[in-house]
């Protein structure tokens, strides 16, 4: 070994020691952790109570390559601990409001500071609309504009808040593949169970109602419209007592797109005015 190569060692050597020296002096030793690598060579020196470390790297001999320095992110969420433990974040926890989105996601800019073109760090539901903000990100809605909440984004029927509220997709009218859409499905995340619920029936403004009295005393149905109802059993009776001629149709397909099946009323059919033609009607 040349005299120019021991010079360097041990310049390097002492620059290590001396690096390690300047660091860990003014911190009392019980609060530092050392972190070596496979070859005994300190890789990492961490002060807890400063949320600050030091890392070092080695070229292919041995020789300290390079320092750096910098605040803890314990939890890796992209913001610092002493920014975290400053504010509403939770140094520990990735995702302190729990809505999906890392702290240092909403924070894009890592200063601590809600800027208006970003979501809240420790709010999941920033805009207030009952819909959290990774959720809304997710299906590319805009967590920062409450109004896509009364959206229907793919025309299924649904809200996109009551997609939210179901679990079902805001972007897929048929979430779960049965051929029904989420709005008529009983069932949305059941493909086994496609029927939707018995008692839901429409008239020609495919408005919803509760029983087949209801649609009929509804001031809005007059002389001439149409009752559609879904497949499946109507349980009550049902009392024709006004001036109206109308078609009772059933057997309807959830979507109303089609009736190859049929419904069955099981209760009492009293016609005492007007008339009625029923199709796909079964009277027990």
């Amino acid at each position: 070994m040349g005299a120019n190569d021991k010079m360097n060692k041990i310049a390097n050597l002492l620059l290590f020691t001396a690096v390690i020296f300047t660091h860990i002096c003014p911190v009392a030793a019980a609060t530092i952790t050392y972190v070596y690598d496979d070859l005994g060579r300190l890789e990492e020196v961490i002060y807890p109570e400063e949320s600050y470390h030091i890392s070092y790297l080695y070229d292919d001999v041995g020789n300290i390559q390079e320092t750096a320095t910098g605040y803890l992110d314990t939890d890796q969420d992209g913001l610092n601990d002493v920014l975290e433990n400053a504010g509403c974040t939770d140094s520990l926890v990735a995702d302190s409001d729990s809505d999906g989105l890392a702290d240092g996601v909403e924070d894009s800019n890592h200063d601590g500071i809600l800027d208006a073109v970003e979501t809240d760090p420790c709010n999941p539901d920033t805009d207030g609309d009952a819909m959290s903000d990774g959720w809304e990100v997710l299906y590319g809605l805009n967590p920062l504009d409450s109004s896509d909440a009364d959206m229907d984004s793919d025309g299924d029927g649904l809200s996109n808040m009551d997609e939210f509220g179901l679990g079902t997709d805001p972007i897929l009218t048929d979430t779960d593949g049965d051929g029904v859409d989420d709005g008529f499905d009983g069932y949305p995340l059941d493909d086994t169970l496609s029927e939707c619920p018995v008692t839901v029936i429409c008239y020609e403004t495919t408005e919803p109602y509760s029983s087949l009295q209801e649609a009929f005393d509804d001031p809005l149905f007059i002389d001439g419209d149409m009752i559609q109802c879904t497949a499946g059993e109507f349980i009550g009776d049902f009392q024709l007592n006004q001036d109206k001629t109308f078609v009772l149709d059933g057997g309807f397909f959830c979507t109303y797109t089609g009736n190859p099946s049929s419904s069955t009323i099981a209760g009492s059919l009293t016609i005492s005015n007007g008339r009625l033609l029923c199709e796909k009607i079964i009277i027990k």
